[in-house]
């Protein structure tokens, strides 16, 4: 399994630093490619607002209150 880290800079200063565990599955749900820990548990938190925002998007909220 390979290791990723994603370096996010500001003003040539590393600000934050994210280890990727990534895993490919097929479609029986059998890991076929890894990063790092495929079996970690985590949180969407902040990622998933745009999803979460969709179905009031679809359901006209945006034009109801501009």
């Amino acid at each position: 399994m390979g290791r990723f880290v994603i370096v996010a800079r500001r003003g040539g200063l590393v600000e934050n630093w994210h280890r990727l565990h990534v895993a490919v599955t097929d479609a029986d749900g059998r890991v076929v490619a890894a990063a790092g820990d495929p079996h970690l548990a985590t949180f969407w938190r902040s990622a998933a607002k745009p999803f979460q925002a969709l179905p009031l998007a679809q359901d006209g909220v945006l034009e109801r209150f501009g």
